[in-house]
């Protein structure tokens, strides 16, 4: 057995791969995703590709709410190495009509990086985000973090931090965390396609 009771890669492959299962709905689902976050661009306000740190992968898409709102700071799945932060401006509507910002976090991908200096450069988003909430009108004081998949795994690892050791920041600076489906047990991943992508 190469992983619990999945004696081959296939066997592993198929628990991942979902474009390879359903190849129509992931489609679906993909074009879905950039066109919704198209016609949210088109219907809030905006500021796109927002540093946060050094390299041009590190930018936030800020979706602002008016003065002294929530944030919510949202990373997006993608197996770390797919996706960016363009495909899920859609995530901003719901919050949007509650009265709270959203900001769309953008991170370098695998294989040019390794998940270690994705979870560094997710934790410097938060970072950042406390550090100049004020200046889009949100609240440094109620920061919440979303994610999905490997955003999913990427929101507990933000949970991990030691803010006040590391960053010199509160540690409470994270509110309130939602993890969508994450991708929490990596121990299968060398067993997997998704190897050469994630080491």
């Amino acid at each position: 057995m190469l992983y619990k009771d999945f004696a081959t890669q296939e066997e592993l492959d198929a628990q991942y791969n979902l474009t390879m299962m359903l190849p129509e709905e992931a489609a679906s689902y993909e074009a879905f995703c950039w066109r919704e976050s198209k016609r949210v661009r088109s219907e809030l306000d905006h500021r796109l590709n927002v540093p946060f740190g050094p390299t041009l992968a590190e930018h936030v898409d800020i979706y602002p709410a008016g003065e002294n709102a929530p944030v919510l700071v949202y990373v997006h799945g993608g197996f770390w190495c797919l996706r960016s932060s363009k495909e899920f401006g859609f995530v901003a509507r719901g919050p949007a009509s509650k009265g709270v910002a959203t900001m769309v976090m953008n991170y370098a991908l695998c294989p040019h990086v390794t998940i270690d200096e994705i979870v560094r450069q997710t934790r410097a988003a938060v970072a950042w985000t406390y550090e100049n909430a004020s200046g889009f009108g949100g609240d440094p004081g109620r920061i919440h973090v979303a994610g999905h998949s490997a955003g999913g795994h990427l929101v507990a690892m933000l949970l991990a931090t030691d803010w006040e050791g590391e960053y010199g920041l509160p540690d409470d600076i994270i509110v309130e965390a939602t993890a969508i489906s994450g991708l929490f047990d990596l121990t299968p991943f060398p067993y997997t396609f998704l190897q050469p992508s994630c080491s």
